[in-house]
């Protein structure tokens, strides 16, 4: 069973000095390890680019990774499954 961690990361603006969460994407990043285990951690993040900066920095270089943004898979290891 996988383990969910919600983490919400709001974007600081330094032109208005304003919070923009509502700006931001919601993202799923799954780390699955070779045991089998996984962690599904939910966060708002500004772009795919960072989300995928996040996901890749959680993981070690034998996990699996997957980014996705609603339905879509912006990131994976198994190339075949990301959309590119």
């Amino acid at each position: 069973m996988p383990r969910h961690v919600s983490v919400t990361v709001c974007g600081y603006t330094h032109r208005a000095g304003d919070y923009l969460c509502t700006d931001m994407n919601h993202y799923e990043i799954r780390i699955l390890k070779e045991d089998g285990q996984q962690l599904v951690i939910e966060v708002r993040l500004m772009g795919d680019h960072a989300a995928i900066r996040r996901a890749t920095t959680l993981a070690t270089d034998t996990d699996r990774v997957e980014v996705w943004r609603g339905m879509t898979c912006v990131y994976s290891t198994l190339e075949s499954l990301a959309v590119h």
